[in-house]
């Protein structure tokens, strides 16, 4: 599984609670557009740093991509693909609870795949947060049963699931 990727569907717990109005997300990215500092940056200029950041990443080099990556985020905090990176960087250098606002943001604003539940789920694992990391597990396997494409997240979240099933054990 590329860790890479863009997030994932919201579960439906989360999806009931956060998702209840699709077009007051729609209505804040207007808001957040509208923002002087917004244009401050073309959209060919932030895909250009991103992909110098992305470069950085993939060289090992996450505290550099990290810091990119956050300084983009002032100039699109609602880029998911931005977002999804920054979380992905703070995950891998141990930052979990900065990991998780930022994927549970992606999450909320494309939520077209189902990859970052699991790094949210591990994210919380790591924290020592067992029971929340379960309940975003139990819906994410349910859904990975239906459709196979998820198989690989499938496997992941099994084993994550069966991990913290032996801790509470």
């Amino acid at each position: 599984m590329n860790d890479f990727t863009f997030p994932p569907q919201p579960l439906a717990e989360v999806e009931e609670v956060l998702m209840l109005d699709i077009d007051a997300i729609s209505a804040l990215k207007e808001k957040v557009e509208a923002l002087p500092g917004y244009m401050r940056f073309s959209n060919e200029q932030i895909d250009m740093i991103y992909c110098v950041a992305h470069s950085i990443f993939m060289q090992g080099k996450l505290e550099s991509a990290c810091s990119i990556f956050q300084t983009l985020l002032i100039y699109r905090p609602l880029d998911s693909r931005i977002l999804t990176a920054f979380g992905l960087c703070c995950k891998q250098l141990g930052m979990y609870e900065q990991a998780i606002p930022a994927l549970t943001c992606a999450y909320l604003l494309d939520s077209d795949e189902v990859k970052l539940a699991v790094h949210i789920a591990e994210c919380l694992a790591a924290l020592g947060k067992y029971e929340e990391s379960s309940q975003i597990l139990g819906p994410l396997l349910q859904l990975s049963e239906v459709d196979a494409s998820l198989a690989n997240i499938q496997k992941r979240a099994g084993a994550l699931k069966h991990m913290l099933s032996e801790r509470s054990a």
